[in-house]
């Protein structure tokens, strides 16, 4: 996989993306995309832009990885109001070694006035819903290797996976029970 560096880059600058945008006429959409590493791709012209403005060529911007990530959702983990928890398994693999971090994903589910409503395993009731909020949270079972080997990995790749896990899952989710035009916030504790 590809990963965009341009969060470490800016940090080593102590460059803001509001520097980047104003400077660069480059739209702050794009720039965020870039920085959070979840762009699809990168027009030449732009990155020409970002390596003149941060004096660094494309193999300092970009980075390629051969790390394969793959997650599933494993099973519930508890109900109650306004709660549903699953475990989730990040499986890491280098080509020498794999690694798997379990995550217990908690999805608290408020109406717009703010209030817990009933979720449950096999439906969540979206017409009720005004906002979802997916917490993942590293489960007690990990393997401590695994933990660690994740922490190791450089942080515009952590990142990378961290965010694909969390759309991802947010993704599934929300496609599995059937949830439109609601509002979900995603908070990864490690």
């Amino acid at each position: 996989m590809i990963v965009c560096t341009l969060k470490e880059v800016m940090n080593q600058r102590n460059v803001k993306v509001s520097d980047i945008v104003r400077d660069t006429k480059v739209t702050r959409p794009t720039i965020t995309a870039l920085y959070n590493n979840r762009s699809k791709g990168i027009q030449f012209e732009t990155m020409e832009k970002l390596c003149n403005y941060l004096n660094v060529n494309p193999n300092q911007l970009f980075t390629v990885s051969d790390l394969e990530v793959d997650y599933s959702l494993i099973n519930d983990l508890e109900e109650r109001i306004g709660t549903l928890k699953k475990v989730v398994a990040l499986k890491m693999d280098n080509g020498i070694n794999t690694h798997t971090v379990f995550f217990d994903l908690t999805i608290l589910a408020t109406n717009s006035e703010d209030k817990e409503i009933i979720v449950e395993a096999d439906h969540i009731p979206y017409d009720e819903i005004g906002f979802l909020e997916f917490i993942f949270s590293v489960n007690e079972n990990t393997d401590k290797e695994a933990l660690e080997y994740l922490n190791s990995l450089r942080g515009s790749i952590k990142n990378h996976i961290l965010g694909t896990l969390n759309d991802g899952i947010g993704n599934s989710i929300i496609s599995k029970y059937e949830i439109d035009n609601i509002l979900a916030a995603v908070r990864t504790d490690i």
